[in-house]
């Protein structure tokens, strides 16, 4: 047999086995591999592939690449870019798929072990102590969502892309991910009843939560925005604005309201005496709000609106500049949606809508009635009987 020539790699058989074994070079280094074949017409294409590869420096460097490093390295990422979610993605890896699927190679991942994994986080239960990231023997017992399990996944899918951009890339191929479909409607909303109240006890317990309570249920916008991150050189009192920076908000973009006179009246009084740099809600002593759950808790609780979260008054806002007649790409500046199909999630109709859209459809009927001086029909009986209605 004619001998190969330099650089075509070749093909070969080892002992005590029947399938061939190809041997090429990437980058001065020999690589040995089985074809996982005794055909050797295949094997001869399986070199053919892994020498185009070579060439266009699209073969991985060595199988040895582990999930962990995957995700170590769209951590990096993430945090080099100011991900404002990244503490979460680190938890969600950490407590969960680390376990699971940290000492895999990344070439050893399936959609059969992804799918087990989705099985099995849906029967595991874990006690929470109602704070976040507090994992105790005592309080609820919760089972995760169909949404976290799919944040879980995302992460890594998002880890598993991220490789194949590298150079060379360190993945191959990406595996099918099972992502559940999700109930995402968002539903939960402060009734109409309930403001007032709910306005009173934020403010006995203090001005920063009744700030916090009428920025987001005025503008719609996240607890984030309107908590973490507003610093009273945002605040233009001479123009009534308030201007929430790029790269500090959920989606990264930023963005200018004018203020009510309400929300005007309370971020004047909480701006008294602070910096530029400091933040405009402060509770007594001027520390950051923190996580005010429990306090937000609590003045619910008292207005009579138990277990509303503060993220519904996004919702409520979103309702409430509907019902003004403000157009939805005004809202959606306002509030930050991007899509108008994420916003339609925040788009609630509740019973009071409803009843308001049948009133003005009587009152149009009534109208037409009078202008054209003629009734619209009348709703009769035939020979009496009632269970034969037609219109006179």
């Amino acid at each position: 047999m004619a001998k190969r020539p330099r650089g075509t790699g070749s093909v070969f058989k080892v002992p005590g086995s029947n399938n061939w074994y190809i041997k090429y070079h990437m980058n001065g280094v020999p690589k040995r591999e089985s074809t996982g074949t005794d055909n050797r017409r295949k094997a001869e294409n399986v070199l053919r592939v892994r020498l185009n590869a070579c060439a266009a420096g699209t073969l991985p460097i060595n199988d040895n690449v582990t999930v962990t490093e995957l995700v170590s390295d769209f951590l990096a990422r993430g945090r080099a870019n100011g991900d404002v979610a990244i503490e979460d993605s680190v938890t969600r890896w950490h407590l969960h798929l680390q376990p699971a699927f940290g000492h895999l190679r990344v070439s050893q991942l399936t959609t059969q072990m992804l799918t087990q994994y989705v099985e099995q986080r849906k029967l595991d239960p874990i006690q929470w102590s109602g704070q976040k990231g507090k994992k105790t023997g005592k309080g609820v017992l919760r089972y995760p969502t169909v949404a976290t399990i799919n944040r879980e996944l995302a992460l890594l899918r998002a880890a598993y892309r991220l490789a194949t951009k590298c150079t060379p890339p360190k993945v191959m191929r990406v595996p099918y991910f099972p992502i559940s479909r999700e109930d995402n409607v968002r539903t939960g909303f402060l009734k109409d009843d309930q403001y007032l109240r709910l306005a009173e006890e934020c403010g006995k317990i203090g001005l920063w939560l009744r700030g916090l309570f009428e920025v987001a249920a005025s503008y719609a916008w996240r607890k984030s925005e309107a908590a973490a991150n507003l610093r009273v050189s945002q605040i233009d009192l001479c123009n009534r604005t308030i201007d929430l920076n790029p790269g500090e908000t959920k989606n990264r973009g930023g963005r200018t309201v004018k203020m009510t006179e309400r929300v005007y009246q309370i971020i004047a009084v909480c701006m008294e005496e602070k910096a530029p740099d400091n933040l405009v809600f402060t509770r007594l002593g001027g520390s950051p709000p923190g996580d005010f759950r429990k306090a937000w808790a609590v003045a619910c609780e008292r207005a009579g609106c138990p277990g509303l979260l503060f993220h519904d008054l996004r919702r409520t806002g979103a309702r409430n500049m509907r019902r003004l007649g403000i157009a939805e790409n005004v809202i959606m500046k306002i509030g930050g949606w991007k899509t108008a199909s994420v916003f339609r999630r925040y788009d609630i109709v509740d019973q009071s809508d409803l009843a308001d859209a049948s009133r003005r459809i009587d009152d149009r009927q009534k109208e037409l009635a009078i202008e054209f001086g003629a009734s619209l029909g009348k709703v009769g009986t035939q020979n009496g009987a009632n269970d034969s209605m037609v219109v006179q």
